[in-house]
């Protein structure tokens, strides 16, 4: 059996308490996408913890790492339970369990906050006011149509951050505030428009 679920956005004491005794059950092997997570960090002080960080080094596509990390999940679950955690939602975002689900038939998916939730919460903003684009750093519309409140996320990188700037930059009149959030959750997020 395999059970994916998210660390939410910020620190472990954030997570619902069904779900950190999740996390924390010795019986299970949990693997976690990244190390590079408050939660995620605080766990591994907890009980051992099989990260996935290794894999971003080691392969030269997004697709390459995605499909490692189903590979890992499905072999670990060949030895007994595991538990998958993501940062924030596993519904939001997360490829790698999406290819885990078309994959198999034996995944529970227990859901999360994402990172939206905080930002919604963050921003004070409700979409159902205005609607609502998610999209992805990596991979934007051309053309970028920013017609209404827009979150751009995976800006896991200087150099994409760089190229999400340039382009909105083109599109969006300079009396229009960006608003750059960082690390939501966490102690140390950052807000800046």
């Amino acid at each position: 059996m395999i059970v994916v679920t998210g660390l939410g956005p910020g620190t472990f004491d954030r997570i619902p308490s069904v779900v950190q005794n999740i996390l924390l059950d010795p019986e299970r092997t949990l693997i976690v996408r990244t190390l590079d997570h408050p939660a995620a960090t605080e766990i591994a002080e907890r009980r051992e913890v099989l990260a996935c960080d290794d894999l971003y080094s080691s392969r030269s596509t997004f697709e390459d790492v995605y499909e490692a990390i189903v590979e890992r999940i499905v072999d670990e679950a060949t030895r007994g339970p595991v538990v998958y955690a993501v940062p924030g939602s596993p519904m939001v975002g997360e490829f790698a369990v999406r290819d885990l689900l078309a994959k198999r038939g034996d995944v529970e998916v227990i859901p999360a906050e994402s990172f939206v939730d905080a930002a919604l919460r963050e921003l004070g903003y409700d979409p159902i006011d205005r609607g609502l684009q998610i999209l992805n750093g990596h991979d934007l519309p051309d053309p970028l149509v920013l017609d209404k409140p827009t979150l751009i996320a995976h800006l896991d990188r200087a150099e994409i951050l760089a190229e999400v700037a340039a382009s909105v930059g083109r599109v969006v009149p300079e009396e229009v505030t960006v608003t750059v959030l960082a690390g939501l959750g966490a102690p140390d997020q950052q807000v800046v428009d």
